[in-house]
């Protein structure tokens, strides 16, 4: 068990989302774990949400992590099917679970990458289109 602290910042008055709940709940559980498992004890792990206004509108979720960073050279390659990167004390896993987020995301009409910081941590975002009569309203 890691003792990590979580924080969510997710405003109430967000637009809605014309998604499939399940499987948007299994990218942010995904990406929810993956930064509690990164992070060491004592760390932290922020959850934003916030709308981003355009013809486009989009609710861009961002999970952020104080563990060990990612390197630039493996960012690029992240989301590729059964590629893990190196991460110390990190358990393994199949490697299909960011790859299952990607496709999910992607899906719905929305897109995800990933920054790192040395030192900082990891941020995931994502983003996911307004539903279509509240974006008009």
């Amino acid at each position: 068990q890691n003792d990590v602290h979580l924080t969510f910042d997710i405003p109430p008055d967000l637009p809605p989302l014309d998604v499939d709940e399940e499987m948007i709940v299994r990218v942010l559980s995904n990406l929810l774990l993956s930064a509690i498992k990164a992070t060491p004890a004592g760390g932290r792990v922020r959850v934003t949400a916030i709308t981003q206004p355009g013809p486009l509108a989009v609710v861009r979720v961002s999970i952020s992590d104080t563990g060990e960073s990612i390197a630039p050279e493996e960012l690029e390659r992240i989301f590729d099917r059964f590629y893990q990167p190196a991460r110390r004390g990190h358990k393994r896993g199949t490697g299909l679970g960011l790859t299952f987020c990607k496709q999910a995301v992607e899906l719905h009409g929305g897109r995800i990458w990933a920054e790192s910081e040395p030192g900082r941590g990891s941020t995931f975002y994502f983003t996911l289109p307004v539903a279509t009569e509240a974006a008009s309203a």
